[in-house]
């Protein structure tokens, strides 16, 4: 079955109240002829989260479609219906085909080409691990919804009230130091020690059923097209908004990634218990980035780095991945080809060192304390060169591993830079720079 996520360009658009503006609740008989109306239900909230700022009107973008099955049709009768109006918090469709007064009509959004149901009247979508944002504060994301049943009217219109089937995570990005305003917030990630993305089904003819969930990612994503700015206080704050699955989540996690850092939240130690997010709710998590662990991006570095080649190794009873050095060339690598490059790219620097440990375990650094650490458990070098490291291995209790270079320039300043994250498999590897 195809999975699929979709766009919404509108903050307001799953929060909206669905109301008509026409005056007494309905459309004129001109306009809805043939039409599919559509309204959303309006989304509940939690803690102090307030939707005023959105205000009450949705909009739908224009490629949007929704998708029908009509009974006495058959599981085959997946009809599509664009948008054609939308204005004042009512959308109009146009569906491929002319429906039959009477007739009752079960609908789901997003629609899917040549999708059929599941046995049990099931369809699959697909809560994605990166959900894109319109602009900053927008509402952007992946929302799988249902209509209750519906009866066509006499002149071949319907109405459809969706009710969305995910929860919302309301994540407001703010400082309470007031500082950090020059700075611009690129993407937020949030995550948990229970699966948040993947496949997710649902019942088109019971809104009310309970979805079939199989989840197999652990982080979501919120990337915005165009930067927000902190707030310097919670209430200033806007509020972006991430979509996950209505479920108790644990081990809550965040990262907000501005352009100059990224900051690292942990759920309190003392209060570990599960956060509930319900069905068409949003729930509001506080980011303040003063109580964060704060780690500078890699701009203006002095440096490249290159991760070559990589293997497992049997060492004092655990296996470890290793980045191995020239001397440990095996036959058919090249020379230049082996271990943890490090090019320096500025005269300026006199020496530097390499370090390697748990992600988590830098990750909890600040960048004092991380610089301290390289040098005092780094490789040191003091001209470009290649350097062994050894990565944590455990097949499939992988243990992430990050790297960090330590620099020290002519003036006798030092700075520090946390290069890549080395995840490793048995057989393989993977890198990444950090961010």
């Amino acid at each position: 079955m195809k999975a699929i996520w979709f766009l919404i360009p509108a903050a307001a658009a799953l929060l909206a109240t669905g109301c008509d503006k026409s005056g007494d609740g309905t459309a004129p008989a001109s306009a809805a002829q043939g039409l599919i109306r559509v309204a959303v239900e309006p989304a509940a909230t939690e803690t102090r989260v307030t939707l005023d700022t959105y205000g009450a009107v949705y909009k739908w973008n224009e490629t949007d479609r929704i998708g029908l099955f009509v009974e006495g049709m058959g599981g085959g009768s997946n009809i599509a219906a664009g948008l054609v109006e939308d204005e004042n918090g009512t959308a109009y469709f146009k569906p491929d085909v002319v429906l039959t007064p009477g007739a009752t009509v079960h609908a789901y959004y997003p629609y899917t080409d040549g999708l059929t149901p599941d046995a049990g009247n099931l369809l699959t979508v697909t809560l994605p691990d990166v959900q894109t944002a319109e602009y900053a504060g927008q509402l952007a994301p992946v929302m799988p919804m249902v209509a209750p049943a519906a009866t066509v009217n006499e002149d071949g219109s319907l109405d459809l009230r969706f009710q969305p089937l995910c929860s919302i995570a309301g994540l407001r990005v703010w400082s309470s130091e007031g500082t950090y305003s020059d700075e611009q917030v690129l993407s937020v990630r949030l995550g948990s020690s229970d699966m948040l993305a993947g496949s997710y089904s649902f019942d088109y003819t019971n809104p009310d059923a309970a979805p079939v969930m199989d989840l197999t990612g652990s982080e979501v994503t919120l990337q915005l097209t165009n930067a927000a700015v902190p707030g310097s206080d919670k209430p200033s704050a806007s509020m972006l908004f991430v979509v996950v699955p209505a479920m108790e989540l644990g081990g809550l996690n965040a990262t907000v990634t501005t352009d100059k850092a990224a900051y690292a939240f942990t759920q309190k130690s003392e209060d570990p218990v599960p956060v509930g997010f319900r069905a068409n709710t949003v729930h509001s998590i506080s980011l303040d980035l003063s109580s964060a662990v704060r780690t500078k991006l890699l701009t203006g570095v002095p440096f490249t780095v290159a991760v070559y080649d990589y293997a497992n190794r049997e060492a004092d009873g655990t296996t470890w991945g290793t980045i191995r050095s020239d001397y440990e060339r095996e036959p058919g690598f090249p020379w230049d080809e082996i271990g943890y490059g490090v090019t320096l790219t500025d005269t300026d620097v006199v020496r530097y060192w390499v370090y390697c440990d748990l992600i988590a375990d830098i990750g909890a650094f600040n960048d004092e304390a991380l610089l301290e650490a390289c040098i005092a458990k780094g490789t040191e070098r003091t001209e470009s060169d290649t350097v062994p490291i050894m990565v944590r291995e455990g097949g499939p209790g992988s243990k992430t591993c990050a790297v960090a270079v330590a620099v020290e320039f002519k003036d006798g300043t030092r700075a520090v830079y946390r290069t890549h994250k080395i995840g490793s498999m048995r057989g393989g590897a993977h890198y990444n720079v950090w961010d």
